[in-house]
């Protein structure tokens, strides 16, 4: 199945960015990074590559395998713990496919996604290096700092992580009107243009983590002290503050992808462990069920935008 994925998002020639990043890597030889506004990381990659092969399909390729490479792996190597086929239905539910249109984000996404095991064995400084080293394919890899400091705190205590989860909120809708004076260039200082903080949509939102929650408290409450579980909750509840600031400024809901942990490793990790068997399968049904609605809800909204997808209909 994986090589399938690999061909498939290679060999493309869709998404709205499809041809910014082909211009990338036409010019790449012929510039230097001061030269460009992009992230260093993936100029340089697109750079490196022009050594190999004037085709541009090489830099979709490289970028596809990385993509592919880094999401699936750390379900590969716990996959004797997890549901794997209920992850990997989550992968091409909700990440597979708009991967063809943010690609760089992807990239960060794959590396801050391969290295939440070292917070989870504590091994800070590493787990921070490779953040480091994913916003150098897009800055915005920069915000699973926001998760690690909530671990931190949940870890200390658990009213103080609260505590801070409110005031993130509160605070990022005070400053979010400030976010095009923050040093972005042109390219992204648009995203901001139509900040629409009146919107009271993002309590919808609540509606998509409803299972997450019924779930991850069900396995705090038969497993308080397991990392994995403690750390999804973290992550959930941050990456719920991260969309209702999406429903202010829409680019913020691409950051969506940084949060995959969950569906991808503690939905089938917890439910692999229920030992009532009635109540794992429902919570099996359950998730199918909403993963299919989140696969629906994206093709619907996306199969006539902008070429985002590789086909157009399910069945061509």
């Amino acid at each position: 199945m994986q090589t399938e994925r690999f061909i498939l998002s290679g060999f493309r020639s869709v998404g709205t960015d499809y041809e910014s990043y082909v211009s990338y890597f036409e010019i790449a030889s012929k510039l230097g990074g001061d030269d460009v506004e992009i992230e260093l990381g993936y100029f340089y990659l697109n750079k490196f590559l022009r050594y190999f092969s004037d085709n541009y399909v090489s830099i979709f390729i490289v970028t596809s395998f990385i993509n592919i490479f880094f999401f699936t792996i750390p379900l590969l190597k716990k996959s004797d713990k997890l549901l794997l086929s209920l992850s990997l239905l989550a992968y091409v539910s909700i990440y597979y496919f708009p991967a063809y249109n943010i690609l760089r984000i992807y990239i960060a996404a794959g590396f801050t996604f391969y290295c939440i095991d070292y917070l989870l064995n504590r091994r800070y400084l590493l787990y921070i290096l490779i953040i480091v080293i994913a916003s150098f394919f897009h800055k915005s890899a920069l915000i699973m700092f926001f998760p690690l400091i909530c671990y931190w705190l949940y870890n200390y205590k658990v009213l103080l992580f609260y505590i801070f989860l409110l005031l993130a909120l509160l605070t990022m809708y005070y400053i979010i009107d400030f976010f095009p004076m923050l040093g972005l260039n042109d390219r992204y200082i648009h995203y901001f243009e139509e900040i629409d903080k009146n919107s009271l949509g993002g309590l919808g939102i609540l509606l998509f983590y409803i299972p997450l929650f019924v779930l991850i408290y069900y396995a705090i409450y038969k497993y308080p002290n397991d990392s994995v579980v403690k750390f999804s909750l973290v992550l959930v509840w941050a990456s719920l503050v991260v969309m209702i600031l999406g429903y202010w400024a829409q680019t913020l809901s691409r950051l969506y992808v940084y949060f995959a942990y969950p569906h991808l490793i503690t939905v089938p990790f917890i439910i692999k462990r229920i030992d009532t068997i009635w109540v794992k399968y429902i919570f099996v049904l359950i998730f199918i069920c909403y993963y299919i609605f989140r696969f629906y809800d994206y093709w619907s909204g996306a199969i006539f935008s902008d070429e985002i997808l590789p086909y157009k209909s399910l069945l061509f």
